[in-house]
């Protein structure tokens, strides 16, 4: 499917036009395709939470390379924030710290991820705490710019091993038009994850009905359902 508009803008007298009259001009938006990697670029992880120690592995495990020394001056595909150790508001700063001098080394259509605990899992300053996150990820989200994505994941406490089909999501280009999302995992009781055997095809085995699929937006589901291994 394809967008007049973006691709106005795109041309060279769209963005003369566009920049005259004031007219915004989008982000030509990153999409997945069959075949690619999930992640292509370097992630960086930061953070002193829960799942602060097995970020990397996790990242590693889905194909996804992953740093913690932020040093330099490399260029980033994405941010994965482990926010879970936040117990106050006065310890707030500590996403200042991580996010201001990395955001601007951000490549386009940037993935970042921060990682909480459901405030309603637990109480006084911790919960207030955990509560901003949404608040910081909302507004992260409206200014990081250049097809850019922010989304907040509060993960429970026994969930910790079944975050990587978020992560694998959130952090590749499937997630392309999705920004500003809160998920929860393990909030409700269940801390479970089925077995996935190709993260790039982590649909495989699974049977999916679409209806109204032979044309528009139905049919560009079922073509991703397929691309991502159902059948359809």
């Amino acid at each position: 499917m394809s967008d007049l508009y973006q691709g106005f803008t795109s041309s060279t007298i769209g963005k003369q036009v566009t920049r005259l009259l004031g007219l915004p001009q989008p982000a030509r938006l990153e999409r997945y395709a069959d075949g690619d990697p999930l992640v292509d670029g370097t992630v960086a992880v930061g953070g002193r939470g829960r799942l602060a120690e097995s970020l990397v592995g996790i990242l590693d495990s889905l194909g996804i390379a992953a740093v913690t020394d932020t040093t330099g001056d490399d260029s980033f595909k994405g941010l994965v924030l482990d926010a879970t150790g936040l117990a106050s508001s006065d310890q707030l700063v500590e996403l200042r710290d991580f996010f201001t001098p990395l955001l601007r080394r951000l490549d386009t259509c940037p993935r970042v991820v921060v990682i909480g605990t459901p405030p309603e899992l637990v109480k006084g300053e911790e919960r207030v705490a955990q509560r901003a996150l949404e608040g910081f990820t909302r507004s992260l989200g409206k200014e990081i710019g250049r097809g850019g994505t922010v989304q907040l994941v509060y993960v429970a406490e026994g969930a910790e091993g079944a975050v990587h089909s978020t992560l694998a999501f959130l952090l590749s280009p499937k997630s392309a038009y999705v920004s500003g999302q809160v998920v929860r995992i393990g909030a409700h009781g269940s801390t479970d994850a089925g077995e996935v055997g190709d993260w790039l095809r982590p649909l495989a085995g699974r049977v999916a009905m679409v209806t109204g699929a032979s044309r528009g937006i139905g049919e560009q589901i079922a073509r991703v359902l397929h691309r991502d291994g159902a059948t359809v």
